[in-house]
């Protein structure tokens, strides 16, 4: 597997998510589909990179999301959500909502680099994930068009 950081992976997520296609297509995928953006981007930036992965990765890597997102950031974005926008509560728990994505983006690579190497049969992330959720021919151009300028 090529070098990958969760840096990396963190200004790649932010420059493709600043994208109105791929923002509304995350969050509708997570609103209608409970994905985790977080996967989401990293099925993304794997492709960008060629890298596949091993069923044992892939439950690796759906088992961090789960923990993350249940423990940490869902909480988080609840309690975000129940406040005013405009007040100091959910700018706040916004920062907070923002770094548990950054630390799951890290836990996720953590995943990928502690992954064992062999011939165990190679998976897409991004068909394995897409196909999971379920998601349309109209997200998938939404997440992946930005890159087709590249």
């Amino acid at each position: 597997m090529p070098k990958i950081s969760a840096e990396e992976f963190w200004q790649f997520s932010i420059k493709h998510y600043d994208n109105d296609a791929v923002k509304n297509a995350c969050l509708s995928l997570q609103d209608s589909a409970g994905a985790d953006v977080n996967l989401l981007l990293l099925a993304i930036w794997l492709r960008t990179l060629s890298i596949t992965i091993s069923g044992e990765t892939l439950a690796n890597l759906f088992s961090t999301s789960t923990h993350w997102q249940t423990e940490k950031i869902v909480p988080l974005r609840e309690k975000r959500c129940s406040q005013p926008r405009q007040s100091d509560g959910y700018t706040k728990l916004l920062a907070l909502e923002l770094d548990a994505e950054k630390g799951e983006q890290r836990a996720l690579i953590q995943c990928l680099k502690s992954a064992a190497t062999g011939n165990s049969a190679k998976i897409d992330f991004w068909d394995a994930y897409t196909e999971q959720l379920g998601v349309s021919d109209t997200h998938r151009g939404a997440l992946l068009g930005p890159l087709a300028d590249k």
